[in-house]
């Protein structure tokens, strides 16, 4: 399985994070998204990859990030916990961590609209 699916896939699964939001997403929202919903968009980039003496490419080192968009204050805390719950404690025979970076928790009001927004960062170490 490649990263690409493996990641949609993870970020799609759990069933906490789908009932809290209206929909996860991968690079941008939809154009005509709801203000009034809750939202999360995700997005990586490798960041390094790693070798062995006897094999190349064995592990690969990605860069995730998490952003929740909500309405409301309470509802983006809330999303934010369960976010970095779920995907602190996930490990699968690819994914062999996923560890927190930081977030961005002085995210306030976008474009003079009340929406709030949290940028979270991970690290995955990949097994390829």
């Amino acid at each position: 399985m490649s990263f690409q699916t493996n990641i949609a896939s993870i970020m799609t699964s759990d069933a906490v994070l789908n009932l809290l939001v209206e929909d996860i997403c991968f690079d941008i929202l939809p154009l005509d998204f709801e203000l009034t919903k809750d939202w999360i968009v995700y997005n990586y980039r490798e960041s390094e990859r790693i070798d062995v003496m006897v094999q190349k490419n064995v592990l690969t080192k990605y860069s995730l990030y998490v952003k929740i968009v909500s309405s409301d204050t309470n509802n983006l805390l809330t999303i934010t916990d369960e976010v970095n719950s779920y995907l602190t404690k996930y490990t699968d025979s690819n994914v062999l961590d996923i560890a927190f970076v930081n977030d961005n928790h002085n995210a306030g009001i976008v474009d003079d609209k009340d929406i709030f927004e949290n940028t979270i960062e991970y690290t995955i170490t990949y097994k390829n």
